[in-house]
């Protein structure tokens, strides 16, 4: 069977490899932006767990210091305590940008101590709930939070 033209192998025509250009150029942008995605879900992710461990090491903190307050002035001395700190900033559980350590930036440590009910603790109450929140900024500058709650009883 004859066809008019023969099949030469010289080359892609100038159509041809443009359209390939625009392919790989698409699959290309799309790769890029979900790596870029990708990297900052990581990164907020592992911002996340150093918070949580903030948390968790400031709420062992409160829970150590229930311990070494007299029983008889509970909740009060603790509210005091965790109050004090407050204004203080919790300095000790902070990373500080000098030493090269600053994993979350414009971190803030605050803690809460509510009853039950979710009101200011009183001389009667027996169980405090403990809440430890700290905030950061994100590498975007997005403000982030992180919370643990836990609970301490007098005794």
């Amino acid at each position: 069977m004859k066809t008019d033209r023969k099949w030469d192998a010289r080359g892609l025509t100038l159509m041809e490899v443009t359209f390939a250009l625009a392919i790989f150029a698409v699959v290309t942008a799309i790769t890029a932006q979900a790596l870029v995605t990708f990297y900052v879900a990581i990164d907020i992710q592992e911002q996340r767990i150093e918070a949580i461990r903030v948390c968790k090491d400031v709420a062992g903190a409160v829970r150590d210091q229930r311990g070494l307050l007299d029983p008889l002035e509970w909740p009060d001395n603790l509210v005091a305590w965790v109050e004090n700190k407050n204004e203080e900033g919790w300095p000790e559980y902070q990373r500080l940008q000098d030493q090269g350590e600053e994993d979350l930036p414009g971190q803030a440590i605050t803690v809460e101590c509510t009853n039950r009910a979710g009101g200011a603790p009183t001389a009667g109450d027996t169980v405090l709930e403990v809440r430890v929140f700290c905030t950061w900024l994100d590498r975007s500058g997005r403000p982030l939070e992180a919370e643990i709650v836990t609970y301490l009883a007098s005794e």
